[in-house]
C-alpha cells in the first residue's frame, strides 16, 4: 500500500470512529483512545492521554459527506427499539 493510500485509510478510520462517538453524544474525543483503537502501541498512546479534540459544527459537514442524515442531532434510545425487539430476552447487550 502507497503512503498516501495508508494515510486516507488512517484518516478515514479515525473519522468513522469519532462518528460514532459523536453519534454516542461524544462532543470531546480522547485522543490516546483512538491512537489505541488504529493500533498504535500502549507506550505511544498514553503519551497523549490528556489530549482532547472537539467533534463541532465542521465535523457535522463530515458525517453529512459520509451518509449521516443532515439534521443529526446524536444518539436516542429509540434507536435501539429495532435491536430490542429482535434480541433474545435471555441475551443482555453491553
Amino acid at each position: 500500500m502507497e503512503t498516501e493510500e495508508l494515510e486516507q485509510h488512517i484518516y478515514d478510520l479515525i473519522v468513522d470512529i469519532c462518528c460514532v462517538m459523536y453519534d454516542a453524544g461524544y462532543r470531546s474525543v480522547p485522543m490516546g483512545a483512538v491512537m489505541r483503537l488504529i493500533g498504535v502501541s500502549e507506550k505511544e498512546a498514553a503519551e497523549h492521554d490528556g489530549n482532547m479534540f472537539e467533534l463541532d459544527e465542521d465535523f457535522q459537514r463530515i458525517m453529512q459527506e459520509r451518509g449521516y442524515p443532515d439534521e443529526y442531532d446524536g444518539y436516542s434510545e429509540s434507536d435501539d427499539s429495532e435491536l430490542d425487539s429482535s434480541r433474545p430476552e435471555d441475551v443482555t447487550l453491553h
